[in-house]
C-alpha cells in the first residue's frame, strides 16, 4: 500500500477479503477489495482497490484486465489483458481454468466486447459501472456462430464468480 505520512491510516472496506490490524494487512480469500487512504490531517486522499489474487486452477492462466492497454474494448485481444504479475499478456482468459479479473471498469457506457466463444474457471469483477453509465460484457450476436460465455473447471469443483462494488 502506498506509504503516507504519520499518523496517516488505512481504512479496508471489506475484511473478509482483507483482514486489518492497524496498518498491517492480512490476505483472508480470494477478490477484490477497496482500501481508503488518510492523510495525517484526516482526510480521505484516495481510494484504491486491492486484489487478493486467488490460486490458479490446473493449467489455466489469470489475467487481470488493462483498462488502459491498447486492446480497447475487446476481451479478445491480448493487449487488453496483464498477467497475475503485472506484465503484458500473450494470451487473454479463454480456456477452462483461466480466471479473469476485472477490478476496476470506469468507462461509462463502453463495452467488454466478446467475438468468439470462451470458458473460464473464474470470474473477479469490481466496480462495473460509472457516474455517467453503465458498462457492459457484449456477446456480439453478428459474429457466427453466435459466441458463448462458459464457466467450467477441470477439477470438476464449482466455478468462482464475485462482483463487487467497494464504493
Amino acid at each position: 500500500l502506498p506509504s503516507v505520512l504519520a499518523p496517516a491510516h488505512y481504512l479496508v472496506l471489506n475484511q473478509s477479503f482483507l483482514s486489518q490490524q492497524d496498518n498491517v494487512f492480512t490476505a483472508v480469500k480470494p477478490g477484490i477489495v477497496g482500501v481508503e487512504v488518510y492523510g495525517a490531517d484526516g482526510t480521505l486522499a484516495t481510494t484504491m482497490a486491492v486484489l487478493v489474487l486467488p490460486e490458479k486452477i490446473g493449467s489455466g492462466s489469470i489475467y487481470i484486465w488493462n483498462e488502459k492497454g491498447s486492446g480497447g474494448e475487446s476481451w479478445c485481444s491480448s493487449k487488453s489483458w496483464l498477467n497475475a504479475d503485472g506484465t503484458a499478456a500473450s494470451d487473454f482468459p479463454r480456456n477452462v481454468d483461466d480466471i479473469a479479473i476485472i477490478p476496476h471498469y470506469d468507462q461509462g457506457g463502453k463495452w467488454l466486447k466478446l467475438n468468439q466463444s470462451i470458458s473460464l474457471g473464474g470470474l473477479y469483477a469490481g466496480r462495473f459501472n460509472s457516474v455517467n453509465a453503465d458498462a457492459n460484457v457484449h456477446i456480439n450476436r453478428s459474429a457466427s456462430p453466435t459466441p458463448t460465455l462458459t464457466f467450467q473447471r477441470s477439477d470438476g469443483e464449482p466455478v468462482i464468480i464475485q462482483i463487487f462494488n467497494f464504493y
